[in-house]
């Protein structure tokens, strides 16, 4: 359970006026007014600190992601998942059931093209001891083989990764990840 408590503080905070030369020739300090703020302190049965660890575990696993997959190590790419992870890509009518088969399609859909994911702006909410659950901005360009003409086949798009992820043998991994795309547009 959350519990919070509110504690008052006081400050002096420096009035928006800036301090000129003049002023500070004249020995003046500016103009200060005393303030009471109350914040809020809230304690949870996860610890702050071991909260903030485990966030910055899921960026990392989310940072492999994308690199992994761009690097197309699809092998070490199969260990940001667990073991009954889902991918949900709506846009291509996919829906993929654990770790092995979500390699699989991905690895096909990618062979032979180009990749360049990025994540960013995570909004990350740690949901238990070993759940968490995360919104990522992202934007990535896929490029196919030119057509026999010369053409560039491929896409950028942009959009957002909706995740959930588990805390499995120690180590944060995807459970469920669904690719939200809010454009795509074809390489000119």
């Amino acid at each position: 359970s959350v519990t919070s408590t509110t504690t008052p503080y006081t400050a002096r905070l420096i009035h928006p006026r800036t301090l000129t030369g003049r002023d500070l020739r004249a020995g003046g300090r500016g103009h200060f007014k005393t303030v009471r703020r109350r914040f809020t302190v809230v304690t949870d049965p996860i610890d702050a600190v071991q909260r903030l660890i485990a966030i910055e575990a899921i960026k990392q696993l989310k940072a492999r992601y994308f690199r992994l997959m761009d690097t197309k190590r699809w092998d070490d790419w199969a260990m940001v998942f667990a073991a009954d992870a889902v991918m949900e890509v709506p846009e291509a009518d996919m829906v993929t059931h654990g770790r092995a088969k979500i390699v699989r399609k991905v690895s096909a859909v990618l062979e032979g093209a180009r990749t360049a994911h990025r994540g960013h702006m995570p909004e990350i909410e740690i949901t238990g001891l070993d759940t968490a659950r995360g919104v990522w901005a992202m934007f990535d360009l896929i490029e196919w083989p030119s057509a026999d003409d010369g053409t560039r086949v491929g896409i950028t798009g942009i959009g957002h990764y909706l995740d959930e992820y588990v805390r499995e043998d120690g180590e944060w991994r995807i459970a469920r990840s669904r690719l939200e795309r809010l454009r795509v547009d074809p390489l000119a």
